[in-house]
């Protein structure tokens, strides 16, 4: 028998939490009682168990509660022994007076969790849609609503899933802006509120915005005995003034059941004020940039160094107790060796790590840890995990999904037994970019990569690897499909196996552009990812060497400035080929084999373009990145047909005539965008879009004033 919700316009559930409640049961009980009226035509009592027994008036009880609070109402409710902290039932029981539908988990998390799936389950029943989200609406309020009986056990498969900000260093520079505080505490939420929600365990944030990638000194006063000379260029006051602002932002977190991490780079970069108070922990950089950051390579053979960084994170934990856990990042150039230790550097660094992981357990017992790539020095086996577990049994070790800016269905998992199939006690986490850069400032699907990616490797039954956190390099996803991959993802990393991407895109398409345009939308979107896929991995062979090293995108590989860097190109990835014709055709079968199915994606959006019934920003800009890139495939076609004419005259002039009337197109499609996006960069569309068009432009101008005579 049905268990009625809703009658008529009239509640017909009472919503309960325990006596004692946690903070997230009482959040819990308070999502489910918003999102019940937002499906239907009314608002719901959100009580108490006490309060409860004392309603004369007959009612359905949805109780949220933890398994330490379950015995309030039912003793005989039971766990399942393989139920995760962060997993959830829902079972209800309707052979008594009031029938009780029971959200539970062991923890509040779960609990949490429990809300939102129990809305989802609702969602999926009324819309026929397999995949849907606790973001999507109905086409319609429902007055009356009913539920079959429900015994649900939703178990994660990922234990580890996260969100790392690039770009969202909470740094002091922006927080004491009057002109930046308050956008970037309104952002931060914004985006635990999608973590809590989506079903997210932690938050963690890149320390972009200062000197150095290891904002630690910048963040907390140290012991003035110790340290009499300032470590930071900021005075004490706006240290502690700043601190209040990141603190509440990390007790926000928390309260909404999201752990949130305090991030830097190991060790990181000197900064002017370091330089000039503790030179001795200064040395010479081998990154290989002498004008840079990167030149700025602390003395890592300095044990009094050494000591600084174990003081640093004391002083953290201790002025930071909102903070749930340190993620310590180890990569590349911000974490470079000085000349003098660059030999050691494995050992250098395992030391490093063991004495900020000490002194911090040291100070607060159960605080957790995020070490990503530690391989990058030298430790591919993993030999090391053993000190490290030794220290802390709260440690994830974690690295990217692929290559830097790479963009692939194939995860760099190493082989086992140092990272598949592992029962050390150390969490293992592979972190995939949302989107993969190479499509900046354009967005585009790639849900199928992730999907593909993951199934490589997971075994149902069991946790092959512990989670899939997202690093969301460009995280304005408002009113754009990008948001889809985004929540793929947290889709991915909950149940990898029950998921078809296409009939995501198809269901997801279906809630936010209606029925009648949604499937032809999501034939767009597959047909999209397939093109834009092809032709990213490599840019359509354009790009010569591209691999890891070849940190591009699409701003500086095919549209820039002239000159001889890798990063000043304009066309001349394509122009400086003059002498390889066969590369230039190559290139043209690349493109020409993407372009029609590109052309067919904006076929299929136009085509709809009457027809759709809600999310009209979100549709425009998909409408108008699906027609800038096509443009762009278009004029790099137009642009190898202009090299390889250039000895006929009448020929080549025709060619960069089109070449430069598809940037006017490209350029104008750019301007439509209400959102764009650039790696590590404050989220400013319209700076990121005149940049872009701007660079259009000069590029045009380029070839004008050297070809078209």
């Amino acid at each position: 028998m049905n268990i009625f919700i809703c009658k008529e316009g009239k509640p017909a559930c009472t919503i309960v939490y325990p006596n004692k409640a946690n903070s997230l049961e009482k959040l819990a009980a308070k999502e489910v009682a918003k999102y019940l009226g937002n499906i239907t035509t009314t608002e719901y009592k959100v009580i108490n168990t006490k309060q409860s027994k004392q309603l004369k008036t007959p009612s359905t009880f949805i109780v949220l509660s933890t398994a330490e609070h379950i015995k309030e109402w039912d003793k005989n409710i039971s766990f399942p022994d393989t139920l995760k902290d962060t997993g959830y039932i829902i079972r209800s029981i309707t052979n008594v007076q009031n029938p009780i539908i029971f959200i539970a988990g062991k923890t509040g998390k779960g609990v949490l969790n429990g809300a939102y799936g129990f809305i989802e389950e609702i969602l999926r029943k009324e819309s026929g849609k397999k995949f849907v989200d606790i973001d999507f609406n109905l086409e319609r309020k429902l007055p009356t609503l009913s539920i079959p009986p429900l015994n649900i056990i939703d178990n994660p498969y990922s234990s580890v899933m996260g969100m790392e900000l690039d770009g969202f260093g909470l740094d002091n520079k922006s927080l004491l802006n009057p002109a930046t505080s308050e956008y970037m505490v309104n952002c931060w939420k914004n985006l635990v509120n999608w973590c809590r929600r989506h079903k997210v365990n932690f938050i963690t944030n890149w320390p972009y915005g200062g000197e150095s990638m290891n904002d630690f000194p910048n963040i907390v006063i140290l012991d003035r005995k110790k340290y009499p000379k300032a470590v930071s260029p900021f005075t004490d006051d706006e240290i502690r003034k700043a601190a209040k602002i990141r603190r509440e932002c990390l007790q926000y977190a928390s309260d909404n059941g999201v752990d949130p991490y305090l991030m830097t780079y190991v060790p990181g970069w000197y900064t002017t004020t370091i330089r000039k108070n503790y030179p001795a922990y200064c040395g010479e950089g081998s990154h290989g940039d002498s004008d840079g950051f990167g030149s700025r390579a602390f003395d890592w053979g300095n044990n009094d160094f050494h000591t600084f960084l174990a003081d640093l994170t004391e002083a953290v934990v201790k002025q930071y107790p909102e903070a749930k856990g340190l993620h310590f990042r180890i990569w590349g150039g911000e974490s470079a060796p000085d000349v003098a230790n660059k030999h050691r550097k494995a050992e250098l660094i395992q030391k490093m790590i063991k004495g900020m992981v000490t002194s911090a357990v040291d100070t607060r017992e159960n605080i957790k840890f995020v070490i990503s790539e530690y391989t990058e020095f030298g430790d591919k086996d993993l030999t090391y995990l053993p000190q490290l577990k030794a220290l802390s049994p709260n440690i994830i070790i974690h690295r990217k999904w692929d290559e830097d800016w790479g963009v692939s269905n194939n995860p760099r998992i190493p082989k086992a037994p140092a990272w598949l199939n592992t029962n050390d006690g150390v969490k293992r986490g592979v972190s995939m970019s949302i989107p993969n850069e190479e499509a900046i400032p354009l967005w585009f699907p790639t849900v199928r990569f992730y999907q593909e990616g993951m199934l490589k490797y997971l075994k149902k039954g069991e946790e092959t690897i512990n989670g899939w956190p997202v690093n969301y390099r460009d995280w304005h996803t408002d009113n754009c499909d990008n948001t889809l991959n985004l929540t793929a993802v947290m889709k991915l990393s909950w149940d990898p196996f029950d998921f078809d991407y296409k009939r995501y895109y198809e269901d997801c398409f279906y809630f936010l552009f209606g029925k009648e345009s949604g499937p032809i939308a999501a034939r767009a979107a597959n047909l999209s990812s397939e093109a834009l896929c092809d032709f990213l991995y490599d840019y359509g062979g354009i790009v010569d060497g591209m691999d890891s090293k070849n940190y591009l995108n699409i701003t500086k590989a095919l549209i820039g400035k002239p000159g001889k860097s890798r990063y000043g190109k304009y066309v001349g990835h394509i122009l400086e080929k003059e002498s390889r014709p066969e590369d230039l055709l190559n290139i043209k079968v690349r493109i020409a084999r993407v372009l029609p199915m590109q052309e067919e994606a904006v076929r299929l959006l136009k085509s709809i373009t009457d027809k759709v019934t809600g999310n009209r920003e979100m549709f425009e800009n998909m409408l108008n990145v699906n027609e800038a890139w096509l443009y762009l495939l278009k004029s790099r076609i137009a642009a190898v047909d202009f090299v390889l004419n250039k000895n006929n005259v009448q020929d080549s002039k025709k060619y960069l005539e089109e070449f430069l009337y598809l940037e006017d197109l490209l350029a104008e499609k750019v301007n439509l965008l209400t959102n764009t996006s650039a790696q590590s960069m404050f989220d400013k569309t319209e700076d990121i879009k005149n940049g872009f068009i701007r660079q259009i432009r000069q590029e045009q101008e380029y070839m004008r004033k050297t070809y078209l005579k």
